[in-house]
């Protein structure tokens, strides 16, 4: 199971349930059955059917039977985005932790002057009509830079990103000997805009 449905718990409800686990001794099957065999009266019957519905209820659980059969990957695990390129863990994956910066033509067009400077236009390459100006030329004084191309959760599923991979911000992971990708994470940084070209502009340009 790539991700367990659901969000990871807080550090407070975690702290929170631990605490009351450890108040408590958790009877095992074998304790159960000598119990009922041997101990129990009819007095205890309503307390033990709770404990066992409570028990069958955990069971049926998604999140448990796949970490009990080892499907589910821990929260913590490090894993990669076949998106960004960044690495995470689904305990930090918010619904905003992958981000992915427009790519834009490094060749900029003049298009006019404000406050006497000279303002040029660079088209992005990745989403149409997507466009960042810069006051002066090459101040890297943007103006109204645009929000980044994507943004959402990382994932490692690649049917998902499968039809926005475009070769040029988006790229499929590329593996190295040992089957780890070497991609750079494509940060999105509205103060420091992706420049780049076109792949059929110059061999091996881009990030594809």
């Amino acid at each position: 199971m790539d991700r367990l449905p659901g969000r990871p718990l807080s550090g407070w409800y975690k702290a929170f349930w631990e605490d009351r686990i450890n108040e408590h001794e958790i009877p095992t099957r074998d304790a159960m059955h000598t119990y009922l065999t041997d101990y129990a009266t009819n007095t205890d019957i309503e307390a033990v059917s709770e404990y066992i519905n409570a028990v069958g209820a955990l069971n049926q659980l998604q999140t448990f039977r796949a970490m009990l059969d080892g499907t589910a990957v821990p929260h913590s695990r490090e894993r990669h985005c076949v998106r960004c390129h960044a690495p995470y863990t689904e305990a930090t994956n918010t619904y905003d932790a992958c981000q992915v910066a427009h790519a834009y033509n490094a060749h900029g067009y003049f298009t006019g002057t404000v406050q006497r400077a000279r303002v040029y236009e660079f088209k992005a390459l990745c989403c149409e009509g997507v466009v960042l100006r810069e006051q002066g030329q090459n101040s890297k004084r943007y103006m109204d830079v645009p929000e980044p191309c994507f943004r959402g959760r990382h994932t490692t599923d690649v049917a998902i990103v499968e039809e926005t991979y475009n070769r040029i911000n988006i790229a499929r992971c590329k593996l190295d000997d040992t089957g780890k990708c070497v991609r750079a994470h494509v940060v999105s940084n509205l103060d420091q805009p992706l420049l780049t070209i076109r792949p059929e502009e110059e061999e091996g340009s881009g990030l594809s």
